[in-house]
């Protein structure tokens, strides 16, 4: 059984909903293989374990694992200051499925340092046009073939629907559009059908590929993500080094799941 539960709301702001987690917690991981049925199929599902020094996170989304989850990230990041204040070093190391991310807690909220995937220019744009019914300035491979596309666009995004049959059908990636307003100002979606998520609403991972991305066009260093989902998210990076930084705020809201 659980020794904490929660219910998270992260990467939400003006206009926005952001995400929302229930996040489970125990010291001993071997706890969390107990959970109810419903709490193992609930959407954006976290289960911690471990201690302030050694955290543990894994994620889920109706019972399918999630290799990276930035409203996760952060969510936690609210959920440990809760249960066990801010560390003089101003954070925790977070041992994910990903790797280690590490969380912190400053005046200005929760935020997460993490390393993004190496990119590339996308070899074969025509199939991502079909994929929009459009065009596309330019477009990048992160990562591997089970990580991410990008794709920059001149439009606002609201009104961009790909199709995602077509997606499934040709490619493991997941989608991320971006559009960029202005200088330091930036509009993004991600989708995931192969993955079971459509659409997410509000993504830190996607917005840590999205800024190395501008970075790499454009050499701007903080960008504000508005993702464009029907919920919405808002999302601060600061690109440090090889490093992004993100940011967002994560509140914990009365949790009306049992143990």
């Amino acid at each position: 059984m659980p020794e904490r539960l929660f219910d998270v709301q992260s990467l939400y702001g003006p206009g926005a909903q952001g995400n929302r987690h229930t996040l489970v917690y125990t010291k001993n991981a071997a706890a969390l293989e107990d959970l109810s049925p419903e709490l193992r199929d609930a959407p954006n599902l976290i289960r911690l374990s471990g201690s302030p020094e050694h955290l543990r996170g894994h994620f889920s989304h109706r019972g399918q694992p999630v290799l990276r989850c930035g409203s996760g990230n952060m969510a936690i990041a609210e959920a440990a200051r809760q249960m066990f204040g801010v560390p003089e070093q101003g954070g925790w190391n977070l041992q994910t499925d990903a790797g280690t991310v590490w969380l912190g807690y400053d005046v200005q909220g929760p935020y997460y340092r993490d390393k993004p995937l190496r990119q590339h220019t996308v070899p074969k744009p025509q199939l991502w046009r079909h994929l929009l019914d459009g065009t596309f300035d330019t477009g990048s491979y992160a990562g591997g073939h089970g990580d991410y596309a990008l794709l920059a666009l001149s439009q606002p995004l609201k009104k961009v629907q790909p199709a995602l049959r077509r997606l499934c059908q040709y490619s493991r990636r997941a989608l991320i559009l971006v559009y960029r307003q202005g200088p330091g100002l930036a509009q993004l979606r991600y989708f995931a059908p192969q993955y079971g998520t459509a659409e997410d609403a509000a993504t830190g991972s996607a917005s840590v590929q999205a800024a190395h991305f501008l970075w790499n066009l454009y050499r701007e260093s903080r960008f504000t993500f508005l993702q464009a989902s029907p919920q919405g998210g808002y999302i601060q990076t600061e690109t440090r080094g090889g490093d992004v930084v993100v940011r967002g705020r994560a509140k914990l809201n009365p949790c009306s799941r049992g143990q």
